[in-house]
């Protein structure tokens, strides 16, 4: 009760100076939860590769070669 009391008191009170100007600096945009961003995905795809890439290198360039 006492966190829902203090929630609305913080809902209703008017932004500080410093709160309006870091909201134009840096808006936060709640995207609708039906829309995804695949950025971050492809990122992690390029670095699973990037590691992959060099695993085999590594793993090729130390096995020894058949005589």
């Amino acid at each position: 009760m006492e966190n829902q009391i203090a929630y609305i008191k913080m809902k209703n009170k008017q932004p500080t100076v410093s709160e309006q100007m870091q909201d134009e600096l840096e808006p936060i945009v709640h995207p609708h939860p039906t829309e995804y961003d695949e950025s971050d995905d492809l990122e992690m795809v390029k670095d699973i590769q990037r590691v992959t890439t060099l695993s085999t290198r590594i793993l090729n360039s130390s096995v020894p070669k058949p005589t």
